[in-house]
């Protein structure tokens, strides 16, 4: 039987790690939570998550917000590559780095279990310089 700490994944001891991926093979990935937010900005490939009982297929430009201790799994297309910026961060490190007005964290504030938006093209190359 599986028990939560066999379904808790990656680790992070900093306030935030950043990751550009590119799998040429679909990978299986079970259903998992993490102890810190997760951010996916999609480049190329096909995926859809889901994350709790909610099914999300993204497109290139989309980006996921999944929050910590939401159980969530993608399921990826073969046959492409599958491309993506993926921002792990701590909650402390949101509060921290907001501002009167300006809450980070407000993104991963969804009763649904997580946010997706779909930013236009001039945003995605914005962020993509920023990483």
């Amino acid at each position: 039987m599986q028990t939560d700490t066999d379904r808790r994944r990656g680790y992070l001891h900093e306030d935030f790690r950043i990751f550009h991926l590119k799998d040429a093979d679909a990978t299986r990935v079970d259903y998992h939570y993490h102890e810190f937010h997760k951010l996916v900005l999609l480049l190329s490939g096909t995926v859809t998550y889901f994350i709790e009982d909610i099914s999300y297929t993204l497109k290139p430009g989309d980006l996921l917000a999944v929050p910590r201790g939401v159980i969530h799994k993608p399921l990826i297309s073969t046959g492409e590559a599958y491309e993506r910026y993926v921002i792990w961060t701590t909650a402390d490190f949101l509060q921290r780095s907001s501002r009167p007005g300006q809450d980070l964290s407000m993104v991963f504030d969804c009763p649904t279990g997580g946010h997706l938006l779909s930013l236009p093209p001039a945003a995605r190359l914005d962020l993509m310089r920023q990483l």
